[in-house]
This record gives C-alpha cells, sequence and structure tokens, in this order.
C-alpha cells in the first residue's frame, strides 16, 4: 500500500523529492518504491523530465484503481480502530491557525485546516486529503468608501 500512497504524493506534488520529504522516506527509496510497482505491473506509471512527472497515459488509466485502492484501505483502517476501541480523543481545542500547526508539528494531534493557511507556512507538516471531502462556505467582508462601487 505504501507503493500506492506514494505514487498517488508524487502526482499530487509533482516531485519525488516532495513527495518523499511528505511522506517521511528518501528520495531514494520512493524511487525504489515506484520501480517496484512499474516492474511488478509491467508498466511505466510515470514520465520523468526537467518540468516534472506527468503520468504516463498507461498511468492514467491505473490512477482512478489506485485512488480506489487507497481509499478503501483507509476505510479499513478506520475501521479496524474502530473494533478495537481506538477513536480519536479530542484533548485541545484552539481557534488560533499557527498554534494548531505548531501542536500538529509536535505530534500532540491532527486537524482540519485550509489549505491556503497551510500553504503559506513552512512547518513540518504532512497534508492527507479527506474522503469524502469536506467543503466550507466563505464570506469576504470588505470596506466600501465610495458606496455603489466594488473595489
Amino acid at each position: 500500500m505504501n507503493r500506492y500512497l506514494a505514487l498517488q504524493k508524487i502526482i499530487e506534488l509533482g516531485s519525488f523529492t516532495k513527495a518523499a520529504e511528505a511522506l517521511g522516506y528518501t528520495q531514494s527509496s520512493i524511487s525504489q518504491m515506484i520501480g517496484s510497482l512499474e516492474n511488478e505491473l509491467g508498466i511505466k506509471l510515470l514520465t520523468r523530465s526537467r518540468t516534472g512527472i506527468r503520468l504516463t497515459i498507461e498511468g492514467a488509466e491505473l490512477n482512478p484503481f489506485v485512488e480506489r485502492s487507497i481509499i478503501q484501505y483507509r476505510a479499513m483502517q478506520e475501521k479496524a480502530n474502530e473494533i478495537k476501541g481506538l477513536e480519536p480523543s479530542i484533548k485541545y481545542t484552539f481557534h488560533d491557525d499557527y498554534a494548531i500547526m505548531t501542536m500538529v508539528e509536535a505530534g500532540l494531534g491532527v486537524s482540519i485546516l485550509a489549505e491556503l493557511v497551510l500553504r503559506r507556512t513552512n512547518y513540518n507538516i504532512v497534508c492527507l486529503p479527506i474522503t469524502p471531502p469536506v467543503y466550507r462556505t466563505l464570506a469576504i467582508a470588505y470596506l466600501m468608501e465610495n458606496k455603489g462601487r466594488l473595489p
């Protein structure tokens, strides 16, 4: 399953190095995982170039299966934890994004944060997708100096 997770992260970030950093592996081990997966399937999954990494045509055809496998794997893990009685325990509640990120980085918990906030920081935090996706409605407020005209 780690090979599928590595493939997904490479596709998401467009880089073996960035995927390795995000998943806590070396770039070499990520390359070996993908090489092993390509050998097992007998298909080249990724095209590597100076401009980045892209799925091959064959890789693009297999990618939906990889994504579904990951979703099922995570669901199975959640169910196993539920069976074992491992429920997430909430010990702290903060509303300051930077305090939250510091605690997550220190291993004191998990959080759902806006991607926009996470992009603007250099915290050592791994971002994982939520299934099903979570959306929020945002409102924008601004001061109109000249009424009747948008800024």
